[in-house]
């Protein structure tokens, strides 16, 4: 579990959300994930998009799509050696919530930044790796990314780890900076050769 995050707790008995329905749906769809991570350690599946399935079917039933990636992060990333995998594996799972959604995004950001601080040891150098990946999948969009590396949300409070992830964050943000500063001036580079094939023809 993501001990910096109370709200995720789950309780021991996958089957509680049927059985009380005053459960929140959070809950149940932490509960299903939970039951479902237990199937997969007795019997591992090998199709993906089965798994995937099954989760977005959850998911829609909960009605809760944009926090739905904070929970997916703990699910996908219980082996901090195999995110990457994960990531392009599920690229089409995390895409049914994060595409063209800027609050499931940030969301997912703060899954990131969770599992960042469980495997700290493993995965702190590798932060500008992971978020390449999210963004090299569609799965980030560039300015949501942007806005994550300069504003630590004080919903969470900043601390010293969360200081430390983005700053591990910045050779990918500067890399991003440095494509639009590319782009930027390739624009500019054509317009100056349309004026001057304009002047050529007069």
């Amino acid at each position: 579990m993501f001990h910096s995050a109370p709200w995720l707790t789950v309780p021991s008995d996958p089957t509680i959300g049927m059985i009380m329905p005053e459960i929140s749906t959070e809950q149940r769809f932490i509960n299903f994930l939970k039951a479902r991570k237990c199937e997969e350690r007795k019997s591992p599946l090998h199709d993906i998009e089965t798994c995937q399935i099954e989760i977005d079917k959850e998911n829609d039933k909960f009605h809760i799509r944009d926090k739905a990636v904070l929970y997916l992060c703990e699910f996908l990333f219980e082996n901090p050696n195999k995110i990457l995998q994960q990531i392009k594996s599920n690229q089409a799972l995390f895409l049914k919530f994060t595409s063209a959604n800027p609050k499931a995004q940030k969301y997912l950001l703060r899954g990131f930044e969770l599992t960042i601080l469980k495997f700290r040891h493993l995965l702190m150098t590798r932060v500008p790796h992971i978020l390449k990946a999210f963004y090299d999948f569609n799965i980030l969009d560039e300015n949501i990314i942007v806005e994550w590396y300069t504003q630590v949300p004080r919903a969470y409070g900043a601390n010293a780890m969360e200081q430390e992830i983005r700053l591990k964050a910045w050779p990918f943000v500067k890399y991003l900076s440095a494509s639009d500063d590319a782009e930027t001036l390739s624009g500019e580079e054509d317009d100056i050769s349309d004026d001057n094939d304009a002047d050529l023809a007069q």
